[in-house]
């Protein structure tokens, strides 16, 4: 059975968690998490609702995966419903602590950070995969900032890449494309975009589902992307047609 988080439940079992922890660890312990992707998106913009699991920077070694644990039992969540899943693929940094910045503290003993903003888009370029949420949550985090009145420049972003990753060499010209272009927008131009960009992602994962039935050896990620990219390009340009008539 899957699972939506959104802010509200995010928060919930966080509160839980540290509960969880202070009666393990006691009431002077201290442990912190770091939130990442789909939960740092819900925790700190607004376009998207809800995410399907809590990807995060978790302490190694500490009583806080047991708390982690409890929370599962008590709510009937997956094990995995937090969990750092995330440090086994290209987007991982041993970075992201560094440019983290806090959110909330649960019982006096679960310090949680997020990131957000630039470095998070940075992450989201890394991946870039046309089956997730990538590509319009670039997007949309572009268009809140906007609103919010702190919009992102190209640079800023390409600077938060090459902190997290070293270097802009490994960054395919297309994706460095886009993101400029992204940054130059209005916030009506970015909302159509949005919009364009999460229809094309939606049918890209229900296509890519359809073939892994039957195909199960092609859900390694790179290739995934490289099949999931066809379908994704194939409702742009079908949108961008209808807009030209």
């Amino acid at each position: 059975m899957s699972h939506d988080f959104s802010r509200d439940t995010i928060d919930n079992y966080l509160r839980q968690l540290g509960r969880a922890y202070r009666k393990l660890a006691g009431k002077t312990a201290h442990a912190e998490i770091v939130l990442i992707g789909g939960s740092a998106i819900i925790a700190n913009y607004n376009f998207r609702n809800a995410t399907t699991d809590i990807d995060a920077l978790i302490e190694k070694g500490s009583l806080l995966h047991d708390a982690i644990r409890s929370v599962a039992n008590e709510n009937d969540l997956p094990v995995d419903w937090m969990n750092s899943d995330f440090m086994y693929t290209s987007s991982y940094s041993d970075q992201l602590r560094r440019y983290s910045r806090y959110y909330k503290t649960f019982y006096n003993v679960l310090e949680v950070r997020t990131i957000s903003g630039e470095y998070l888009i940075a992450m989201k370029m890394r991946a870039y995969r046309y089956y997730k949420h990538d590509i319009s949550d670039v997007i949309g985090i572009f268009m809140e900032q906007y609103e919010q009145g702190n919009p992102l420049s190209y640079q800023k972003v390409m600077d938060a890449y090459q902190k997290l990753y070293g270097s802009l060499d490994n960054l395919p010209a297309n994706i460095k494309d886009q993101i400029k272009q992204y940054s130059s927008m209005t916030d009506d131009e970015l909302e159509s975009e949005y919009q364009r960009d999460q229809a094309a992602e939606t049918q890209a994962a229900k296509e890519l589902k359809e073939l892994l039935a039957d195909q199960p050896d092609f859900s390694d990620e790179s290739i995934a992307n490289t099949l999931s990219k066809d379908a994704f390009e194939r409702v742009i340009n079908s949108s961008d047609d209808k807009n030209e008539r």
